[in-house]
């Protein structure tokens, strides 16, 4: 606006709309990425969980096989 008089009153209504509107749709968004993450977290912790079994039993394993060569 490049008047020097006040806007209508509707448009303040209309540009709160708006406004109200893009929030709702930023917080959904926010929400579902918070779920998103969480869910995200929780396969991270899993996936090192079984990457320590895999270790452990990788090196039980190893020391089986070399246990099983000395009694050869």
């Amino acid at each position: 606006m490049c008047t020097s008089e006040e806007p209508p009153l509707e448009y303040w209504k209309v540009l709160a709309e708006q406004r109200r509107q893009a929030l709702a749709e930023t917080l959904q968004e926010n929400e579902e990425l918070h779920s998103e993450n969480e869910t995200l977290r929780k396969k991270i912790a899993e996936l090192e969980r079984r990457l320590e079994n895999k270790d452990y039993f990788a090196m039980m394993y190893q020391i089986a096989c070399n246990d099983s060569t000395q009694d050869q």
